[in-house]
């Protein structure tokens, strides 16, 4: 148990955490506070590093094996891009985890307008779900009506094998 002042903290080799303070409890959670995180090197002063995420608290739960952040900005080349009040991610140690992915914004002359919010589900350790709700924003014309679709891909690996199932409603 204790606080450190101005740490600099690596997860699994990946994924680089500078804070002002970190309190751990010696056992599940770490907290930190005023974290920059990243998997580029934040730390030398003269590169800007391709992303990083700045948030005002960060707790690391061991056990769960998530990180949550608090207000947080995504950074791109030191540009802000996004903010949230949190977001829940997995630690760097989890190689496959449950979720909504990062949503897709398409556009084209028979769907129109869509936005794609995918969420993967892991079933077991060789097979996953993802399900892809696809919303429409703006029909192709103002006759045609807009048109949603729910996309699904279902994979699983066998050990001497692979299987995919992909379709559309």
């Amino acid at each position: 148990e204790g606080i450190m002042l101005a740490v600099k903290h690596v997860v699994e080799k990946y994924l680089e955490v500078n804070a002002k303070e970190v309190d751990w409890d010696g056992e599940r959670y770490s907290k930190f506070k005023n974290v920059r995180a990243s998997t580029c090197k934040v730390c030398k002063a003269q590169n800007t590093p391709l992303w990083e995420l700045l948030a005002t608290d960060a707790l690391h739960d061991k056990k769960k094996k998530i990180v949550t952040y608090r207000n947080a900005k995504l950074l791109l080349r030191g540009l802000p891009v996004a903010y949230t009040p949190w977001v829940r991610i997995p630690d760097p140690s989890v190689n496959r985890a449950s979720g909504f992915l990062f949503p897709k914004l398409r556009a084209n002359s028979a769907l129109g307008t869509q936005i794609t919010i995918p969420y993967f589900q892991t079933i077991g350790k060789s097979a996953d779900l993802t399900l892809s709700p696809n919303i429409a924003l703006q029909p192709v014309t103002s006759n045609k009506t807009a048109s949603n679709t729910l996309e699904t891909r279902y994979r699983q690996i066998f050990n001497d094998g692979y299987m995919e199932f992909n379709g559309a409603l």
